[in-house]
This record gives structure tokens, sequence and C-alpha cells, in this order.
């Protein structure tokens, strides 16, 4: 007999009950303000088997990189093995085939320290790819974005304001060209239409192939993406 999932519950203005998995496999579900735990779980019950299905496919997904030698990390969607060294001075940088951090001798670093290293490594040379890619893109588009910004982004990739302000997630630089571009694309298409209507996602599919496999593919590496 499998064990029951263990979920936790969110009340809100609703009339129906929705589950969702976060990237750390933590069940939510949302239900109607009111409603009674017994007819929750009941729901629960009912979509056991897609719950556990979907947990057991995520056991599957790459998992989150530690900071220490030889692990793996993602940049332009390669898969890079981490290789620290010791040098005159402290340095970020890459090839085919390998992720360097080169620390300054002489001196301890903790693992905090290496992660901001690299995380530095990755904003400074992903602020120049992602800048140049967005802004070829938004050539194509009719009405042009007031502002670019790259910053860190929790549980977004990319967001729209009413004044044409986007925000990108400096993260997208681990990903491939491919998904980078659907990224902006969708963003770009709210410059036209500030919601996710049938117009939106019928502009968005004339500028890129590549929705749903771009989604796919931050779906299953975005463990990899947030170390």
């Amino acid at each position: 007999m499998s064990k029951k999932p263990t979920y936790e519950i969110r009340y809100g203005q609703r009339k129906t009950v929705e589950i969702k998995i976060d990237k750390n496999q933590h069940i939510i579900v949302y239900a109607p303000k009111g409603m009674a735990q017994s007819k929750i779980q009941a729901f629960v019950d009912q979509h056991s088997r897609w719950i556990n299905k979907h947990l057991t496919t995520m056991n599957h997904y790459p998992r989150k990189p530690q900071i220490k030698q030889g692990e793996v990390f993602l940049m332009e969607g390669k898969s890079l093995k981490l290789l620290i060294k010791e040098g005159p001075k402290a340095l970020f940088e890459f090839n085919d085939q390998s992720l360097i951090v080169t620390l300054k001798a002489n001196r301890n670093y903790s693992e905090e320290e290496v992660k901001q290293l690299i995380i530095k490594g990755y904003r400074l040379y992903g602020e120049g790819v992602l800048t140049k890619e967005f802004f070829k893109l938004a050539e194509k588009f009719p009405v042009h974005p007031t502002k670019l910004t790259l910053k860190e982004q929790k549980k977004r990739w990319g967001s729209c304001t009413s004044k044409g302000h986007i925000l990108l997630n400096w993260r997208l630089i681990m990903a491939p060209p491919f998904v980078r571009e659907a990224v902006m694309i969708h963003e770009l298409c709210h410059l036209v239409h500030m919601d996710h209507s049938k117009a939106f996602w019928d502009l968005v599919r004339q500028y890129t192939p590549y929705k749903e496999e771009s989604q796919n593919w931050l779906k299953i590496h975005s463990n990899q993406m947030y170390f």
C-alpha cells in the first residue's frame, strides 16, 4: 500500500480545488475558503495516482548542484564541470568542458563566498549576452520596450509591466538559446497583449515554434539553475 502524500492547504476566494507540486516536490492544494478538510482529502485521494506519477518523474530531474569540485553546472544549455583552483586573483571563466573558478591563493574561502563569485561571473557574462539578444528580438516587434532589467526572480523567468518595462531573470544565461528566445518573445508579446488571451498565444506562436519545448526544458532543469 503506497504512503499517502503530505500536503499544504492554501484557502482562497475560488470555486475549484487545484493541486500543484513545486520544484522542491512540495505539494500545495488550493481550495475554496471554508471547504471541509475531509473533502480536500477526498480530492487528494482521488488524484493520488497523478501525484505519485508526477513525483516519480521529478525524481529523475537533474538535481541542484553543490558548490564543490566536479559538480555539473549549466551554461547556455551546456553541462560543464566545476573546476576550482588557486591563482594570483579571483576569476570566473568557462570553456566547452569546464566552469573554472580561480580563488586567490593563501586565502580561505567559505562555500558562500565561492557561490557568490560564481553568481557574479554568471551575471556579468549574462548581462552582455541577454541584453544583446533581447534588443535584437525587440526590433521585430511593432511595440518597443521602454526598459530592460536583468534581476533575480525566484518564481519567474520574465515579466512585463504596463509601462513597457521588461524584467528578465539573469539565470536564463544557463538555458540554451531557443529557451532564452522563447522567454523573451513571451514578454515582448505582452507589449501588445497584457494578458494570456488566445490573441496573446497566437502572437507568441507567430514568433517562436518553441513555446511548449522551452517550457518543458525549464521545468526539467530549473533545479540546476537555482544553486
